[in-house]
């Protein structure tokens, strides 16, 4: 390919530059089916192991780990955050819209989250056994697994409830 490059590139002859092009577009070619090759062989390799696939895929897209929200001093300020977000999307929303005649906005009061109802171990026994028995591979803990341990794993979560109540 250099060769066909330079010669080209001293001769300037039309033949030459279509060796050249030709020899280019080989080369582009091979390298192509080289490297879908070995991506694809890297990938089988995963088979059945999903945390590495996606930390391979990361690291090939050059994805980073950084947390997408937004930086709160307390913690109980981000739903607060979100909240006025949202509200005020839909103040802007509700103002572009009066102008049309026909338009009539219903008000209506959102609740603020500012303290949960303390639940039984009962009451979260309940909601888990609800729970559809549909997990992602990338799911730390499924909900299959989940619900066959619950009887051990029930204090535990429940006392998580309440910490964040």
């Amino acid at each position: 390919m250099r060769k066909s490059e330079r010669l080209w590139r001293k001769h300037r002859k039309p033949c030459d530059y279509e060796i050249y092009k030709s020899s280019m577009n080989k080369y582009h070619h091979e390298l192509r089916n080289e490297k879908h090759s070995i991506l694809s062989q890297k990938v089988l390799s995963f088979k059945g192991d999903s945390k590495k696939l996606y930390k391979f895929v990361k690291d090939l897209t050059g994805s980073k780990a950084e947390n997408p929200m937004p930086a709160v001093e307390n913690e109980n300020e981000l739903p607060d955050k979100f909240a006025d977000f949202f509200m005020n999307k839909i103040k802007t929303i509700r103002d572009s819209l009066r102008d049309f005649d026909d338009y009539k906005p219903l008000f209506k009061d959102v609740p603020l989250f500012t303290s949960f109802k303390n639940l039984s171990e009962d009451e979260v026994k309940t909601i888990i056994n609800k729970l559809q028995c549909k997990s992602c591979e990338l799911d730390i803990l499924p909900t299959k697994v989940l619900k066959s341990f619950l009887s051990e794993l029930l204090p535990v979560i429940t006392k998580l409830v309440k910490l964040v109540s």
